[in-house]
């Protein structure tokens, strides 16, 4: 899925739903994966204009049964909905708006409160899939109740190992960055390992991994 604050077009519309059939195509046997259980969902904190006058140029059908979900009917492989994170309902459909980068304190609290509430280990995990997207898309607000004295113990603990997730995935985007800028200005494996061992604090062997 593209990054919420990419233009949404049509080209990044097809590549949604390219995504989903390369899903699709990697199970461990042949339709392993069956199409009938793969949905592509497009989420915009607005509404694309432009697509949708794409698609009514083309005769693409789209249907609006609730508010700020849309389905795309044709030109599809598989069920494929936008949806539009200001048009939703704030109370019933507080797992979608989780995934805006709109997001206010209270509503951070409430999805920690839900998240704490679940108890199943699938859904667990699910639950902080889409924690692991809202902290990456409101790190303000995060970093606001984390300073602050409004969170209970437990509220934090749900937090904290998405964070830290956050943060490694940051750092090792630092260190492949770092890599490339040196291997540009000529600089060798061995003097960029002995870099990545002193300034990012890596083992020899952590350093190697990058090369």
């Amino acid at each position: 899925m593209s990054s919420p604050e990419d233009h949404l077009d049509i080209d990044v519309f097809y590549k949604a739903g390219a995504y989903g059939s390369l899903y699709k195509s990697f199970g461990e046997t042949v339709d392993e994966r069956a199409a009938d259980d793969i949905t592509v969902t497009i989420i915009r904190d607005a509404k694309p204009e432009g697509l949708f006058q794409y698609f009514d140029r083309h005769g693409i059908r789209v249907t609006n049964p609730y508010a700020g979900i849309y389905y795309v009917l044709d030109s599809v492989l598989f069920p494929t909905q936008i949806v539009v994170g200001k048009e939703l309902e704030q109370k019933n459909h507080a797992w979608l708006r989780a995934l805006s980068d709109r997001l206010q304190k209270q509503e951070m609290l409430e999805l920690l409160e839900r998240i704490n509430c679940i108890t199943q280990k699938f859904d667990r995990e699910l639950a902080d899939s889409v924690l692991e997207v809202s902290i990456r898309a409101n790190r303000q607000i995060v970093d606001e109740l984390r300073g602050g004295n409004g969170m209970c113990k437990a509220l934090l603990e749900i937090m904290e190992p998405e964070i830290e997730k956050i943060r490694a995935d940051d750092a090792r985007t630092s260190i492949i960055r770092a890599v490339k800028s040196f291997r540009d200005l000529g600089v060798d494996d061995g003097k960029i390992k002995e870099i990545l061992v002193k300034n990012y604090e890596l083992s020899p062997n952590d350093a190697a991994t990058y090369l």
